[in-house]
């Protein structure tokens, strides 16, 4: 048996989200198993790293899969990614020891939410930021923050662009 661990990333606007569902063929994760099925003619399972909720994005979401023998990666980053629909990519792939889970096996997760605060949203960015003119409370965001329990803030960044 051989782990293989995937990066993707997909514009999750026309999904219900990651995880397979039964009422749905529109999530991240069955799109993804139909298609490696469809290249190798087995069923498999593709394990990722956390479930995103409908319409959600990830830039660098991580997966495992495990395969029953070696396989190039190309089958991955080109055959597969040559099917999948174009909203949807698998970046990078990387056999790894047998036993890594993307779930179990994380040791963080990054969220990003982007404020677009212009008077009139920013056309090119619309579909992955929120709108709220003018200038942010950034004292009332870090409390809903802490609100939410989230004590480590290291991370948390405040940028203009």
């Amino acid at each position: 048996m051989r782990t293989y661990k995937l990066t993707i990333a997909y514009d999750g606007t026309n999904y219900q989200g990651w995880q397979r569902q039964s009422d749905t063929d529109r999530t991240i994760q069955g799109i993804l198993e139909e298609t490696l099925e469809n290249c190798i003619g087995y069923q498999v399972q593709i394990d990722g790293s956390g479930r995103t909720d409908a319409g959600v994005h990830a830039s660098g979401q991580t997966a495992s899969v495990v395969l029953p023998g070696k396989v190039d990666t190309a089958l991955f980053t080109e055959k597969m990614n040559g099917c999948l629909p174009p909203d949807i990519r698998i970046l990078d792939v990387e056999l790894v020891k047998n036993g890594f889970h993307a779930r179990k096996s994380a040791v963080g997760k990054v969220y990003e939410y982007r404020i677009d605060t212009g008077i009139k949203q920013d056309v090119f960015t619309r579909k992955y930021s929120g709108h709220f003119p003018g200038e942010p409370d950034l004292a009332r965001i870090l409390r809903g923050i802490r609100i939410k329990k989230i004590t480590d803030l290291s991370d948390v960044r405040f940028t203009r662009s």
